[in-house]
């Protein structure tokens, strides 16, 4: 790595860090927030949700379609949140929280929920997933990650619009999820408003996300 880009990393993980010192800073002022405790791993995906990582769209995108998920998709779709969080979460989160995020998931727990949820996936001409969402009956979003290579391209803003039409399919008055300092911008230029900002605790590392939530018109 050039001196250059040693430098830049060195300095996004400074001001993150920062960040999030100043926001929890904030919150033992007395600040209003909701503390939980979550020690499942989908509660841990909850804290950067959402995450994940989407941005609106300013580039071209690129040839994908949309599809369910489907048994086979387990795999490829934990190893891309793993990434995503990886690769853009850490822009606003330390490494000591990306570990954590990161940690405990077991892979067949994973594809128990993705077996037993509405999942939409992004894919390329190769069948290759290049984001995804899950949603719950009660209209909570749980897992929204766009792959680290193809953020701002539109499969985030996809992904989404395919989730209010089957949340509106469903009857539901909204959508509503937990979503991380990352995502926050994607989601309020979404039509999303914040309900509150929240501390997360899991595995010794404390996450600030947002608790929000979109009507379905």
């Amino acid at each position: 790595m050039s001196i250059k880009r040693c430098f830049k990393a060195t300095a996004r993980a400074t001001a993150a860090k920062r960040r999030n010192k100043s926001l929890e800073t904030k919150f033992s002022r007395g600040r209003r927030c909701q503390r939980r405790h979550y020690h499942s791993s989908t509660k841990i995906a909850e804290a950067g949700s959402i995450g994940h990582g989407t941005e609106p769209l300013v580039v071209p995108s690129p040839a994908f379609r949309l599809r369910l998920s489907q048994p086979a998709d387990a795999a490829p779709l934990l190893a891309l949140f793993h990434d995503t969080i990886r690769r853009v979460n850490c822009r606003d989160y330390t490494p000591e929280q990306i570990a954590a995020w990161k940690s405990g998931i077991l892979p067949e727990v994973w594809a128990a929920k993705l077996a037993n949820r509405w999942c939409v996936v992004a894919v390329d001409d190769a069948d290759q997933p290049l984001g995804f969402a899950d949603l719950e009956a009660d209209g909570h979003l749980d897992r929204f990650y766009t792959h680290a290579d193809h953020q701002r391209r539109g499969i985030g803003r996809a992904l989404l619009q395919r989730v209010i039409e089957q949340a509106a399919a469903w009857q539901l008055p909204r959508v509503f999820s937990e979503v991380s300092i990352t995502a926050r911008p994607f989601f309020l230029s979404q039509s999303f408003r914040i309900i509150t900002d929240q501390l997360v605790f899991s595995r010794g590392a404390a996450f600030l996300n947002y608790r929000m939530e979109r009507l379905v018109p």
